[in-house]
């Protein structure tokens, strides 16, 4: 699936490569285990959907999956794919009171054979469990406390514990944020609070937080959004042309800091390979400064909307910095 690079953008990677060695002075490599800060050591992709629409439930084709992944991996030389699990609730069931009743055995077997395959191929997985919109459709399933219990216990216990020993962390809610014009942060903080607890009850190891797209819940209100929750690391979802980022580690206690999406104002395939490169030149620039563990671009399949990555130059940009860091 070889594409041709434009000459404006080959002429732009060979400037970066001459200066590869400066981008690269200093920094440190991060272990599955810190604590704090590290340097860049995650280059990746969204990879939201299986197939634009659909999951890990019976349309799942671990062989579809796998090309993908070896694209990924071996043609653009991303080491992290952040995926979604059950957005929809899918394979998550319920009963008429709107309590959980389980996770389908069959997501749960493909969900764990699609991280395989990735680990397998030195790609670390974030997993996000549901998204914000599942909040807004059903916000009964968490302003409830029996129904709070039994998604934690039924639903997200099974889903973590899947993940137990793999590469892979994970993420409670997309852009959980979102959700707090129909429930509050109270209500979100207990959730993910008493989901983290859970998790560890059950001898889950693997890091564990909530996405957040709004950067003022990091640098001014983080105590009462996703502060003190019992998170291993954090994730916020940056937008822009200028490739800026808002939060920095210091805003979360020097915790490990993914920007789990990024992307410019408007859709990839809507700008110029120019423009395009510039964005993610100044990303990753910036979360190298900062500090940022790693990044992750929007995205990688269709989503419906022309932000796909996958046949883009713009993929090529973010291959370069890959190879430079993604190892």
């Amino acid at each position: 699936m070889a594409i041709q690079i434009g000459a404006r953008l080959l002429r732009g990677i060979r400037t970066l490569k001459s200066t590869a060695g400066i981008i690269s002075a200093g920094l440190l490599c991060l272990s599955a285990g810190t604590a704090h800060a590290a340097s860049l050591s995650y280059v990746g992709v969204d990879y939201p959907w299986i197939g634009y629409g659909w999951g890990f439930g019976s349309s799942y084709n671990s062989s579809t999956a796998d090309s993908y992944l070896n694209e990924i991996r071996y043609t653009y030389h991303c080491n992290l794919v952040r995926i979604w699990c059950c957005e929809g609730l899918d394979g998550l069931t319920f009963n008429s009171s709107g309590a959980c009743t389980g996770l389908s055995s069959t997501n749960i077997s493909h969900i764990q054979d699609f991280v395989g395959r990735a680990n397998g191929k030195g790609i670390t997985c974030d997993c996000v469990f549901i998204n914000y919109m599942d909040v807004q459709s059903h916000s009964n399933y968490f302003t409830n406390s029996t129904n709070k219990t039994a998604l934690i216990n039924n639903g997200f216990v099974p889903f973590a514990r899947a993940l137990s020993g793999k590469t892979a962390w994970i993420d409670l809610i997309n852009e959980g944020n979102l959700a707090t014009n129909t429930v509050s942060w109270s209500v979100l903080r207990s959730f993910c609070s008493s989901a983290v607890s859970a998790a560890r009850s059950n001898g889950v190891n693997n890091w564990i937080t909530m996405s957040d797209q709004n950067s003022s819940d990091y640098t001014s209100y983080f105590s009462s959004t996703v502060g003190g929750l019992g998170f291993n690391f954090y994730d916020y979802h940056a937008y822009g042309d200028s490739g800026a980022l808002a939060v920095s580690p210091s805003n979360v206690g020097n915790a490990p800091l993914l920007c789990g999406e990024f992307g410019p104002g408007s859709p990839w395939m809507n700008r110029s390979d120019s423009a395009n490169q510039t964005t993610i030149n100044n990303i990753m620039g910036n979360a190298t400064s900062k500090g940022y563990i790693g990044v992750a671009g929007w995205s990688y399949l269709p989503d419906g909307s022309n932000w796909q990555l996958r046949g883009n130059n713009a993929m090529w940009v973010i291959e370069y910095f890959g190879n430079l860091y993604g190892h």
